[in-house]
């Protein structure tokens, strides 16, 4: 008839709005809510929706409720279908009859015609509860309380939902439950409506009550993509077609191709659910393979967009500057796409299904600044075959959490552009337990982010191949302060690694690589086609952290090192013991690393000096790398030239041609997780080594000894007093015995005994540091930790100042500072120990009682 107008509080079938047809436009103002909680085809409009466009003026608010629909099952049905809006009851329990199913998947029985045998009657709500046996109102039985129900809202393809900033679209659903999984491969269910949906849930164990999303693979699932036996839990996907029909644990016979629930887990899915039609058929659902031209949403004036249990067919979820835009427990076909939103996004528990080989990214964030929240959805793309696919695409971002989702292409990656996020301009974000299927995390510019206990696997079916090789996070483009802690194999799969190797960076600054496996759990880094490294330093990055990396049977090493790269710090980054590892970075130090050194020079390498290493369970080594320094600390204090002109080569050598030439090395640092030196000989790699007298001095606590000794077996192995857990440190001196103009010293190694409960030793993740200033020389200054009263540092006789450092655990330290000087009060401070350190002035006030007898 027309379109219509709604200025006060309706619902869509209120008679004052009646007579709406197919494809016609709703318009709402005044602030007007309107309410629709019947089925669009089946409703007394009985019309799929054109444009609903809310004033953007007066404002208002389109609210899709499905939180009070309820069905009950019955049998014995004779005579006709009453007429809609006919109040059904049983006892205490009565509802409004919204329709007559005979069955899930097929249209209803229409009022007036001959009532089915069997089926469910729906209701637009109810109260009380329904029992079994004879209803009123209507000629059946009830065979039983029955459950919630579904709504199908059906809208006109190239129409779309306008929201103003006066505007609200809410879609507030609840839960359908569809049965039980039997365990058995090729079970099938029939959903509620004859259409393609994106997703299911379905419990993780019989009555658990947690639910994992089954994203539709439609076309996607092929004996290509999910080969035989594939599984295991890569492969939780389903198939529904377009009748509405749910295959679970689908099998290529004879051999299983998906994962398979295990019996007697529940089937559900939202109970608004959304499709689209076209003029040509109104009674047909239809998926336009252009998202645009599906029904959705226009927000360009800064609606409010509400969305809570909606599975969309034919609905295209597109928030272009919307100010609200918070979207849970829903599931869509193709893509999410949200830009510009006034406040924070929430995205939670929310699943990208596949309808055909359509290639989008599932989900797309630009240009939002507000804060959000992303968390425990399941993303997927149809297929990563062309460059520069990626299955979810974030653009300039700030202050966002992105937790435990799952990311997913359907079809094995073609392409080695491709991945599963691409991340450009990402500030203040954190990435918490992603798990990644399929491909690599890229950032292109991110800062201040976190990436935490990520989860990988190289593709969706069988073990990582060469082909396409990635690694599994990829930072580049000035990427700056970006941590990278925890690394594992998606659900702890054998040989789901990432070819190249976990970490990949370029042109990066202040970037930290840490925890990834353990000490006594080493990351296997694959038996077959083994990963790479455990990071790849690619070039032009500075002040780099690699610590607490545990893993074996690398294909490479421990790591690539390039010398456009400088400051790096690699504490107990392990590979094989056998691996050979060269530092090209300038300004680098290793501590407490599993490897084997390499013997020769690095050309174009200033400011890296020391390593220390286990290259077994029971044997170590330490090793002077003679370098020239640089002015950066700790490599401007690392070496002393102490007579002659030793000079350096810039291919990894000190010449020292001249008799008397010396020069002394010594560690910045207390070296950790070796118990002994082994009666070995030190291995000297040079040129002419034999022209050279080398001695060394140890400090196991107590301070250097300032007696020089020989540096041979029989001494070293005479050593006594190193501990693994203290530490020591060490110098080692080099003087020319015999002239010659060739002599030169490229490495000095000195071997060591340790066990693997000694290397297990770890050095302090990140050190901050408390400058206490304004102190009287020679006060006792003791630094604790108010907690457990453990010394965090101190000393026994201070100057004016003291400088202590501290680990900073991520949780500030409340402690306390004790001074005590002759002639002055003793003092105690609280202080709060931060991350970024702490400068902290005193003043100390003469004890006038005091006398020193």
């Amino acid at each position: 008839m027309a379109n219509q107008t709604v200025s006060v509080a309706r619902n869509m079938d209120d008679v004052a709005i009646s007579g709406l047809l197919n494809g016609e436009t709703v318009t709402i103002n005044s602030n007007a809510k309107l309410t629709l909680n019947s089925d669009s085809r089946w409703s007394a409009q009985a019309a799929v929706i054109g444009n609903i466009t809310l004033n953007a003026a007066t404002g208002g608010e389109c609210h899709v409720d499905g939180t009070t629909v309820w069905q009950v099952p019955f049998n014995t049905g004779t005579g006709n279908v009453p007429a809609r809006g006919t109040v059904i009851s049983r006892g205490g329990a009565s509802g409004e009859m919204l329709g007559v199913f005979s069955a899930l998947g097929v249209a209803e029985t229409a009022p007036g015609a001959a009532m089915p045998a069997s089926g469910f009657i729906k209701l637009r709500s109810k109260t009380g509860d329904f029992t079994a046996g004879a209803l009123t109102g209507i000629s059946a039985s009830a065979t039983g309380a029955g459950q919630r129900s579904w709504l199908h809202i059906v809208g006109t393809e190239a129409t779309t939902i306008n929201v103003p900033r006066l505007g609200t679209l809410r879609m507030t659903g609840d839960w359908f439950e569809l049965g039980t999984t039997t365990g058995v491969r090729n079970q099938t269910v029939q959903l509620p409506v004859a259409d393609i949906l994106p997703a299911v849930q379905i419990e993780t164990a019989a009555g658990s009550g947690v639910y994992e999303w089954y994203p539709n693979a439609g076309s996607q699932f092929t004996a290509a993509n999910y080969p035989a036996s594939t599984t295991d839990p890569r492969a939780k996907v389903v198939i529904i077609t377009s009748a509405g029909l749910l295959r679970i644990g689908s099998s290529s016979t004879p051999a299983d191709c998906a994962f398979l629930p295990p019996v007697g887990c529940k089937i559900r899915i939202p109970n608004l659910i959304v499709s689209s039609s076209t003029s040509a058929n109104y009674a047909l659902n239809t998926l336009n393979a252009t998202l645009a031209t599906r029904w959705d949403l226009t927000t360009t004036s800064s609606g409010v967009i509400l969305l809570d249990k909606v599975i969309g067919s034919g609905f295209f979820v597109s928030a272009a500057q919307p100010y609200q835009c918070e979207i849970t427990d829903c599931a869509f076909f193709e893509q999410i796409n949200i830009s510009e939103c006034a406040t924070p996004v929430v995205l939670q528990r929310n699943c990208i299904g596949q309808s055909a080989a359509n290639l989008q990214n599932a989900l797309v964030l630009t240009s939002c600044f507000a804060d959000g929240v992303v968390e425990d959805n399941v993303w997927t793309r149809a297929s990563l075959a062309a460059s520069g696919a990626y299955v979810n695409s974030i653009s300039n971002i700030s202050g966002f959490t992105f937790s435990r989702n799952k990311t997913l292409s359907c079809t094995l990656r073609g392409n080695a552009t491709t991945g599963t996020w691409t991340i450009t301009n990402a500030l203040n974000c954190d990435f918490v337990d992603e798990i990644l299927i399929g491909g690599r995390m890229v950032f292109v510019t991110g800062v201040n982010c976190n990436v935490t206990n990520t989860k990988y696997a190289d593709s969706g079916a069988g073990t990582t191949g060469t082909g396409n090789p990635h690694y599994a996070i990829d930072l580049s483009s000035k990427c700056n302060n970006v941590v990278v802690s925890g690394f594992s194999n998606y659900n702890n799969l054998t040989n789901a690694h990432p070819y190249n190797g976990i970490v990949t960076l370029n042109a990066c600054d202040n970037i930290k690589i840490r925890n990834i496996g353990t000490a006594l759990s080493n990351y296997n880094m694959g038996s077959a086609n083994a990963s790479g490294v455990v990071a790849n330093l690619g070039g032009n990055s500075s002040n780099l952290k690699l610590q607490r990396c545990y893993t074996v049977n690398a294909r490479v090493g421990a790591a690539t090192t390039t010398n456009s790269d400088t400051v790096a710090v690699l504490e107990s980054v392990w590979a094989d013991g056998a691996d050979v590892q060269a530092i090209a970075t300038l300004n680098a130090i290793a501590k407490g690393c599993r490897w084997s050194n390499t013997t020769t020079g690095q050309t174009a390498v200033y400011g890296t000096h020391w390593m220390d290493c286990f290259t077994s369970t029971t044997a170590g080594r330490i090793v002077v790398v003679c370098n020239e320094k640089t002015t950066l600390e700790p490599s401007a204090s690392s070496y002393t030239v102490d007579a002659g002109s030793p000079k350096f080569t810039s291919v990894g050598t000190v010449s020292m041609p001249a008799v008397s030439d010396r020069i002394t090395w010594e560690t910045p640092h207390r070296i950790l997780g070796h118990t002994s030196f082994a009666n070995i000989a030190p291995t000297i790699t040079g040129t002419n080594t034999g022209n050279f007298t080398l001695e060394y001095d140890l400090d196991k606590g107590a301070g250097f000894s300032a007696v020089w000794k020989t540096l041979n077996a029989a001494n070293l192995s005479s050593e006594t007093g190193i501990s693994s857990s203290l530490g020591f440190r060490m110098r080692i001196r080099a003087t020319t015995a015999t002239a010659n103009a060739s002599n030169a010293l490229a490495y000095i190694r000195v071997d060591t005994v340790t066990d693997s409960v000694s290397q297990q030793a770890q050095y302090p993740l990140d050190l901050a540091t408390l400058q206490i200033t304004g102190l009287e020389s020679g006060s006792e200054v003791r630094i604790f930790r108010n907690s457990d009263d453990i010394e965090l540092g101190g000393t026994e006789s201070s100057g004016a100042s003291l400088s202590v450092q501290y680990e900073h655990t991520g949780i500030d330290i409340n402690a306390r500072v004790v001074v005590h000087a002759l002639g002055f009060v003793y003092e105690s401070f609280n202080v709060l120990l931060p991350a970024s350190g702490l400068p902290f002035p005193v003043k100390q006030r003469p004890d006038r009682n005091y006398q020193n007898l």
